[in-house]
């Protein structure tokens, strides 16, 4: 309230609101996932409204630059998920994924990045020579690939040890 010199009274009304924030926040997720196009992790995404009050019954979306995401969920006071799965990968590579509130004035979004490295071979292909085994033969070279998710020989370092109920096969 203000008083002038002739002891007139003027009030002015000043809003104190909260300023424009950020109204989401990701969180909860590893710093790695192996790229084997199987791993999966939850990403978790926490609203608040207006106030700074968990906030239910909000549109939200998650991207990924990279690998699949499944549909959202609502957990409760504020918290929503989605189910992150890596890409199958043969080399190292990062994901950034992003959660946002969906048609609201001021943009509301929040952003991780994960690293995903690659899951080692994604299967064995074993050969014979001779390709067929039969109680007269005497001699058999037993080859052994690791490929990756690419089906491409891999290039991580893996050791493969064939055995028989008495122990590993040695080379004579």
């Amino acid at each position: 309230e203000m008083i002038q010199p002739d002891g007139n009274r003027s009030t002015q009304t000043i809003p104190l609101g909260v300023p424009p924030f950020n109204r989401i926040a990701i969180g909860g997720t590893p710093d790695f996932l192996p790229a084997d196009g199987v791993h999966q992790t939850q990403v978790r995404a926490y609203v608040v409204d207006e106030q700074g009050k968990p906030a239910d019954g909000e549109d939200v979306s998650f991207t990924a630059t990279q690998g699949s995401l499944d549909e959202v969920s609502f957990l409760g006071k504020g918290l929503y998920a989605a189910t992150y799965t890596a890409p199958a990968l043969s080399s190292s590579s990062r994901v950034t994924i992003t959660a946002s509130l969906i048609n609201q004035e001021a943009a509301s979004s929040d952003s991780v990045e994960i690293g995903l490295e690659p899951g080692g071979p994604a299967r064995i292909k074993v050969t014979t020579k001779p390709e067929q085994i039969t109680p007269n033969v005497k001699k058999v070279k037993v080859t052994a690939e690791l490929l990756d998710a690419e089906e491409q020989l891999s290039t991580a370092r893996h050791r493969v040890e064939f055995r028989t109920g008495k122990g590993p096969i040695r080379s004579p």
